[in-house]
């Protein structure tokens, strides 16, 4: 469209319209947070300081407003690694104890 009609539009949301459109949801999380519970924030490896990402190398990351597709799902899953390693150094610590 962008090519018959010059105009260039965006689907791309800024951080900020990200942050207040879930300012409820993270200020949740950072409730859990303070209980001890680890929190993976999924919009520190889709978003950068001015937008959040919704292509990457040409691939669409959601499925629609909310859901990541299954590449985008894939081009993220790294952020979870601290928090597996932990549940592994805590399972592998209690197979020690008992």
């Amino acid at each position: 469209m962008e090519k018959l009609t010059g105009i260039q539009r965006t689907i791309t949301p800024t951080i900020a319209d990200f942050m207040a459109r879930n300012a409820f949801v993270l200020n949740q999380m950072e409730r859990f947070q303070q209980l001890n519970v680890k929190i993976v924030y999924p919009h520190k490896a889709l978003c950068d300081h001015m937008i959040c990402h919704v292509v990457e190398n040409k691939k669409v990351l959601y499925i629609d407003d909310n859901h990541l597709s299954v590449h985008g799902a894939n081009e993220i899953s790294w952020i979870f690694n601290p928090t597996m390693q932990l549940i592994r150094d805590q399972s592998a610590l209690a197979k020690v104890i008992h």
